[in-house]
């Protein structure tokens, strides 16, 4: 009996079942069938019960039912004159399809390979992705960088011919040069950076 109601009623036990079947059919026909004895912990309810009851039947099996704290044909036992030959064998599964296990293995690898194939599609993805990002970002750096210049340099022609006619007044054109070359350097240092 399968415990988990989840489960009961897609013919996991009437599979089960008909292998055992199967296995008995190529013993021999002539082989006596052991008495298959069904409790009354199965008959539960009426729908359980029928099921259990028709599920044994359609394999050929005779009962002889007895009644059991009030249900009948809660249990009994199968007829002990009964032969291989009288078991019906029964293939229909709508829903149960059997594979070789080596076969479910093989599938169960295919699927890990493909996962692990997108994966690493998807890392590719994002690592071609994370660079062209980067680059991007270096190229926007240098831009910010040049603007940045371009934008100050009226500043620094302002500033160098203010310094220009200051210098003038200095005492000479050496001096002068050398302290212009000193403020523009500090000048365009600091927009660089």
């Amino acid at each position: 009996m399968i415990k988990v109601g989840s489960l009961r009623g897609l013919h996991i036990g009437t599979y089960a079942f008909s292998r055992i079947v199967a296995w008995a059919k190529r013993l021999g026909d002539d082989l006596l069938v052991h008495p298959i004895r069904i409790s009354v912990v199965d008959a539960y309810d009426n729908k359980n019960k029928k099921r259990r009851n028709s599920m044994y039947e359609n394999f050929g099996l005779r009962f002889a039912y007895r009644e059991s704290n009030g249900i009948p044909d809660a249990e009994g036992s199968s007829l002990s004159t009964m032969t291989v030959r009288d078991l019906i064998a029964y293939e229909n599964w709508p829903n149960i399809h059997t594979t070789h296990w080596l076969d479910g293995f093989k599938e169960l690898a295919e699927a890990f390979r493909t996962e692990r194939r997108e994966r690493r599609e998807h890392h590719r993805l994002y690592m071609l992705h994370r660079r062209r990002a980067d680059r991007f970002e270096q190229k926007v750096a240098v831009v910010a960088r040049y603007f940045h210049m371009a934008i100050n340099w009226p500043l620094y022609v302002i500033v160098a011919c203010i310094a220009f006619g200051v210098g003038q007044n200095w005492s000479g054109w050496r001096s002068f040069a050398s302290r212009l070359w000193v403020i523009l350097e500090s000048l365009v240092h600091r927009s660089v950076s």
